[in-house]
């Protein structure tokens, strides 16, 4: 369990439009909002188990209180509940409590990984690789396709068309020869 939380002071400010429109869906939405960034089964992914028996229970609501209030924080972008898999996910709660990037050294970068393969499969993985994956070097970039160059086809020594290969070995005979005589003539 997490000891803190960093929540940023624009919440409650014009700064954040989202903080705007939580505040505008009432006292049961701001109350959800700050809940899933600072609740005892959150995490510094914003990507984690949530059942809404422990929300209930937690903010001391009814159950269909705390699904009403989820679904209004939901509505506003901050979060998304898979209630399937009883997931949240909260997309900005990673940059604001891990940062923008990540370096492949980074310490963090394993507990990232190994804290994110619990939800392997699900929507809310996905969406996060999809958002932080590159940022935080945990899929690699797709490279370029390879050209694959036929079998005694040296890279830079293209076919042209309609040259056959005793073609191409004698002008590799012939380069060859002229190396030979300008390297003797030094």
């Amino acid at each position: 369990m997490r000891t803190y939380s960093v929540i940023n002071g624009r919440f409650w400010t014009a700064m954040s439009r989202t903080g705007v429109k939580i505040r505008e869906a009432g006292i049961g939405a701001t109350t959800m909002a700050l809940y899933l960034v600072t609740n005892p089964y959150s995490n510094a992914l914003g990507v984690y188990h949530l059942p809404l028996p422990a929300v209930s229970h937690d903010l001391r609501v009814s159950p269909e209180e705390a699904l009403r209030f989820l679904d209004a924080v939901c509505a506003t972008g901050f979060a998304e509940y898979f209630a399937e898999d009883s997931l949240v996910w909260v997309p900005q709660q990673a940059r604001y409590q891990i940062g923008e990037t990540m370096k492949v050294s980074d310490h963090r970068r394993a507990w990232t990984l190994r804290e994110l393969a619990k939800y392997k499969g699900t929507i809310a993985h996905g969406k996060f690789l999809e958002r932080y994956g590159e940022a935080y070097k945990l899929v690699s970039k797709p490279s370029p396709p390879l050209r694959l160059v036929p079998e005694g086809q040296a890279a830079g020594m293209e076919r042209e068309p309609g040259e056959s290969d005793q073609t191409r070995i004698a002008e590799a005979r012939r380069l060859s020869q002229l190396l030979d005589e300008s390297s003797h003539e030094h």
